[in-house]
Order: C-alpha cells, then structure tokens, then sequence
C-alpha cells in the first residue's frame, strides 16, 4: 500500500495521480510522532481485496487513540455528489482548506469534492498564522471553508473579517457554535452556513442542516439520501450508511462493517420523523445525584456568558470539571456560575471551575480531552461545596 503524507496532497494533481490509480493508499498527518509498527501491521494484515479502489486515513476522533479507517473510493465519490447537490455547491470554485488534510471532513469534502467537479484547491497558512490567513480570507472569492466550533473564538478575536468572498462555511468535527452564530455571520456576511453531522465511521456524513439562524440548532436535520438513524434502547444514535467505511483498524485489529447499525458516539433524542436532537457524546452523558448530566448543553450555557474557549474533564464517574481559557475576570466567572444556577439544579453545576492559559488540542482541532487533566498551571476559581 502507497504511504503519503498530507503535506503531498498540497496541490491537486498530487492528489488526482493517488486517486486515479487503481491501487489503495493511505494518509498521515504532515508530521507522525506515532509508532511505525502500528502503520507497518496495517500495511502488512490488509485483506488483499482492500488493495484495489481504496483509501485509509489515521485519525484519532475524540478519543486521541490512534486508529485508521478505511473506504471504498466509489463509496467516497457518491456522498460528495449527494454534499454537492445538498449543500448546492455549483456557485463555489474554490475550496479553501484550513482543516488537516488527513482530517476526513477536509479530505472528502474539499479536496475530493474539488477534484470531482474540477474546482480550485487554495491551501491556507492555517491558524498558527492568523495574520496571512486573514489577508488569504480577504482575497478568497467564491469559496468553502470549512471549521470545527473550536476556531470561531480565534476567528472572533483575529480575523473578524468580514470575508464576502466565502459563499460556504461548513461546521463539523463537534458541536455547532450556536452561542457566535451571529458573529460568525458578521464574518462571513455573504455565506451559507451549514452544521454537518456525522463521524469518521460514517467517511464522514450523516445529516446536513442548513442553518439561519441559531435556533434550533441542536438539531442536526433529516439524514441524507441512502442512510438511516435510530436510537438503540440506551439512547445511543446508531447509523446505518451506503457510504460508510469499510473497516476500523485499532489496537491492532480490524473491525469489519457489514450490514450491522454503527455507533455514532452520541445520546440523541428524536424531535419528529427522521430528525434528532443530539443531547452529548455517549461518554460525557451521565447520572449524577440521581439526575441525567449532558456535559455538551452545560457547555452551551456557559458559552453565552464567556467568549473564551471552555470544556469540561472528568475526575471519576461524575464529577466534572469546568475548564476555562484564558483567565477570565472576577465578573466574568460569576457570570458563568450565575448562568449555570439560573438553568441548572445543583447536581449539574461542576465541581470545580479552573482556568489554564491554553487548552490541549488534537492535529484535528478538537480539545484533547483526555490530556486536560494533567494541563500544570491550572488555576481552581471556585469548588462547589461538598454535597451533602
């Protein structure tokens, strides 16, 4: 199997000569500090009928767990035609990529969809150069970009715009901005604004809802054409998809998907025929003092009174705590407190409130979670009293 690094995908003709023949490839990240074994035994168990027309990217999810996915190119290339007419995508000429390119919502969404119907492909400077990336933002005409919520607050505070060259913007990898949605409006004053649902099993689209404003944006829309969405007896979103991956390589197995529902990894609760509301990833929704705890609507309450970046890490089963960045104001921390009583009963609120100057981050752009606990230098604001 043909090994690239994202880094060679840098222009489309690259990336056209890998797609084009016949022979399957794989993706890492520009940089891959993970161990070398764990690439060679996936080379080397591959089934021989993965070796044709297919494609595996790393990913590490929500999880920071490295895994590989696999898909069927022809799979790929059905769901990118279903996105385009969907997300009616014939006005755009460029996809403006700031996302990782191993990243599966850049890497089938702009850079497949780019090749397929002959569009232009600008790779950005990213976010680690926000000062070129708002000179590039400024003379993008006719463009998509596509984020994770994480950037908006980076958006918001260096490189307000506004962008009228972007006619799309596209939100995914994790919960919808709905607190900035106004904001990023302003931004992107001439854009369409969509929250696409999905995840890397899914390669990696289930639902796309377009969205005009913030309300009712904790839904995340009907699915597409050719995939089906239920909830198992726990409330856990499970998924169905002619477009699917083809297999899951982790801890050095391969899990097969056949015709079997996948797990999504989130609590949802149905609002209607085929629709659904999204209540938290199935590991961050819990009971405590015998109440149910999603930590993603905490987390929407506490974005309305805080510009900054905020998530929550567990210490045992049920205690989570509230952690903030950058060091917020005296008022600005008792405005959260004081949003979090007004909303919730007491066994909701965390159990500490901490700030740290910077948060960990995953290459994908969400909040390593799994790291935030061990973050030195975190400063406690507040702890709730013991419950008695």
């Amino acid at each position: 199997m043909k090994i690239y690094k994202a880094k060679e995908f840098h222009t489309g003709d690259d990336f056209s000569s890998a797609w084009d023949n016949e022979k399957s490839f794989l993706v890492l990240p520009d940089k891959y500090s993970g161990k070398e074994s764990f690439i060679s035994d996936f080379c080397d168990d591959l089934a021989e009928v993965y070796r044709i027309n297919h494609f595996a990217l790393l990913t590490s999810g929500s999880s920071g767990q490295p895994k590989i996915i696999l898909a069927q190119k022809k799979r790929a290339e059905e769901l990118t035609r279903i996105i385009h007419s969907k997300q009616n995508l014939e006005r755009i000429q460029t996809a403006f990529i700031v996302l990782p390119l191993h990243y599966c919502y850049s890497f089938v969404n702009q850079l497949l969809w780019a090749k397929l119907f002959s569009r232009k492909v600008h790779i950005s400077s990213g976010f680690s150069r926000m000062e070129l990336l708002k000179e590039e933002l400024k003379t993008s005409q006719e463009s998509m970009i596509c984020l994770v919520g994480n950037q908006v607050s980076l958006l918001i505070d260096y490189a307000s715009g506004p962008f009228s060259g972007v006619k799309c913007v596209n939100f995914a990898g994790g919960p919808f901005p709905k607190m900035h949605f106004e904001k990023v409006k302003s931004i992107f004053p001439q854009a369409q604004i969509y929250n696409n649902y999905g995840c890397t099993e899914a390669m990696p689209r289930l639902t796309i809802r377009h969205c005009i404003s913030a309300e009712g944006s904790e839904s995340i829309g009907p699915p597409l054409l050719g995939v089906d969405l239920r909830t198992d007896e726990e409330g856990r979103l499970i998924f169905k998809s002619d477009y699917s991956a083809v297999a899951l390589y982790e801890n050095k197995e391969f899990k097969i998907f056949g015709n079997e529902w996948i797990p999504t990894g989130d609590i949802a609760n149905s609002s209607g025929d085929q629709l659904w509301n999204i209540v938290g990833r199935s590991n961050e929704v819990f009971k405590r003092q015998g109440e149910k705890i999603g930590l993603n609507l905490i987390l929407e309450e506490v974005k309305g009174s805080w510009k900054g970046e905020a998530a929550f890490y567990m210490e045992g089963e049920s205690d989570h705590i509230l952690l903030l960045s950058p060091l917020p104001t005296e008022q600005e921390y008792r405005a959260i407190l004081k949003s979090l009583r007004s909303k919730f009963s007491r066994a909701h609120w965390p159990v500490r409130l901490e700030s740290a100057k910077n948060l960990r981050y995953l290459e994908n752009g969400k909040i390593d979670k799994i790291r935030l606990s061990s973050i030195e230098g975190k400063k406690v604001l507040w702890k709730q009293p013991t419950l008695e």
